[in-house]
């Protein structure tokens, strides 16, 4: 039989959009809060170090998950699920105008 500490504390965890889960625990003999991926690899550098509490810790992991992509379904054709990718905010929205339609006679010094 196996002893249960009734007082012990249980700490969330939370998943990923692509589904890693990242687990809350204390890993050091200090009493500070860690993150660590359940399946292992290298913390973001926002989660690194020790956190003093355990809202601080959880108030860093759902800000670092909000800046992740969403996952895209998966395809008719059983694509796996996609992160979707960003647009880069400089990428020009409209059509380009053509060397014809540029405005001629403008002075320019070179």
């Amino acid at each position: 039989m196996v002893d249960v500490d009734e007082d012990a504390e249980v700490f969330p965890s939370y998943t990923t959009p692509n589904g890693s889960v990242i687990s809350i625990g204390v890993f050091n003999p200090f009493g500070f809060y860690k993150a660590r991926y359940s399946t292992g690899g290298e913390m973001p550098e926002i989660l690194k170090g020790d956190f003093t509490t355990l809202s601080a810790i959880s108030t860093a992991i759902q800000n670092y998950i909000k800046t992740l992509p969403p996952l895209r379904a998966a395809t008719e054709n059983k694509e796996p699920p996609v992160l979707k990718t960003k647009a880069p905010e400089n990428q020009h929205k409209g059509k380009r105008k053509k060397k014809e339609q540029v405005e001629v006679g403008k002075n320019i010094s070179i």
